[in-house]
């Protein structure tokens, strides 16, 4: 199935999570582990916008987010992640234990805020992906490096895979 890669232009409502430098949407979006959002309290999130899906897309099968993140210092950190759509935040997904070097995760499909399923308008509108920061242990913290956007949808005639996102080549 063919894969696009798009970049989030823009920092979301959310916006807890501190940049190591710059604006917070430059620091997932160049595919550097030195440059990430960070965070060392449980509850602060993180978000952004994502420009439209492509014209091709008439149906959206579901909406992931995909992810490179690591903990430091102290002895650990989870994350979850969540959709954010019209200034609702949906549910949180399954919480991930982080490795202390950087590493890729996916989440699960990410609810849509208010229920119901996903539509083209909706991820063409004001639409979020985030970070939740779940807990920490021993004074961790969260980094993240990479935040993407994954959007599993249909065209007339077929399913594709599209990732849009900051920075990820590859859809689960």
């Amino acid at each position: 199935m063919p894969t696009d890669t798009l970049l989030a232009n823009a920092d979301g409502d959310h916006t807890d999570f501190t940049p190591s430098a710059g604006d917070r949407y430059d620091c997932v979006s160049d595919s550097l582990d030195g440059t990430y959002i960070t965070s060392a309290t449980p509850g602060h999130e993180g978000s952004f916008f994502y420009p439209d899906a492509p014209k091709a897309a008439v149906g959206v099968v579901s909406v992931k987010a995909g992810y490179r993140a690591y903990w430091s210092g102290g002895t650990q950190a989870d994350v979850k992640m969540f959709a954010r759509l019209a200034n609702v935040d949906g549910t949180k997904d399954a919480s991930q234990q982080l490795t202390n070097s950087a590493a890729e995760y996916v989440s699960g499909a990410l609810a849509r805020p208010g229920g119901g399923d996903w539509s083209v308008a909706d991820v063409n509108g004001d639409f979020e992906v985030g970070v939740y920061l779940n807990n920490t242990t021993g004074g961790s913290s969260c980094r993240v490096t990479e935040l993407r956007w994954l959007l599993k949808y249909t065209t007339v005639g077929g399913w594709h895979s599209i990732v849009v996102g900051i920075l990820g080549p590859e859809a689960p």
